[in-house]
């Protein structure tokens, strides 16, 4: 399922008196009585108030603030990968079923996409362009803080979108099936070596995001 077929699953259950976590940050908030709670600015669904306050300051301050970091998204929509961000840390933990918690900061993701971006991918994709506002100086910096990229094929006429949703599918997949091992740039304390993430393997990353399998090379 898409983000969209989920939030409207979720929010036709709202309707019929579900009692439901907030879909948006995932915890008991709600209050029992639906339209008591903030309607979201982003979807015809329910969110507790303190996420409504979020999204209101969020659209004061020109904020981005896409579905794929809303817990309904990260846990149904997206393929179950489950991860989170940890203010404390300033890092993402992305949980790999059968392995560790992987911590994953936004350096890392912007390094593996400079990578992908620059030389890893360029044999199945012609262009990668940005979806809306640059979020950071480069295209490389956009999926860290939330964004969207289109990837137009180099031989078909097809385009992909990847998110950090995805991203985080891709290096959960990247890592469950031991691509980590060949360099070993998975430490033992769950955190990342990107200086040994060559364009190779930055690719595979990306393919495992777009496709769940690496089709090319």
């Amino acid at each position: 399922m898409n983000n969209k077929e989920v939030i409207k699953i979720w929010s036709d259950n709202q309707k019929l008196g579900a009692v439901l976590p907030c879909p948006r940050c995932g915890k008991w908030k709600m209050k029992p009585e639906l339209h008591t709670n903030a309607l979201s600015r982003r979807a015809d669904i329910y969110i507790c108030d303190s996420c409504g306050t979020y999204e209101a300051y969020n659209d004061m301050i020109g904020k981005a603030d896409g579905f794929d970091l809303w817990y309904i998204s990260k846990v149904f929509g997206n393929g179950y990968v489950i991860y989170d961000f940890d203010d404390e840390e300033k890092a993402y933990k992305l949980t790999v079923p059968m392995k560790k918690n992987v911590r994953v900061t936004c350096e890392d993701i912007d390094d593996i996409m400079c990578g992908a971006l620059e030389g890893g991918i360029n044999y199945w994709c012609r262009k990668a362009e940005v979806v809306g506002e640059y979020l950071g100086e480069y295209g490389s910096e956009q999926i860290s803080r939330g964004g969207t990229l289109k990837l137009y094929d180099a031989e078909e006429d097809e385009v992909y979108e990847l998110t950090l949703a995805k991203f985080m599918r891709g290096l959960m997949l990247a890592i469950e099936t031991g691509l980590d091992g060949q360099y070993g740039w998975l430490n033992d304390d769950g955190t990342l070596d990107c200086c040994k993430i060559d364009a190779g393997e930055a690719d595979a990353i990306i393919q495992l995001a777009i496709f769940e399998e690496v089709v090319y090379g």
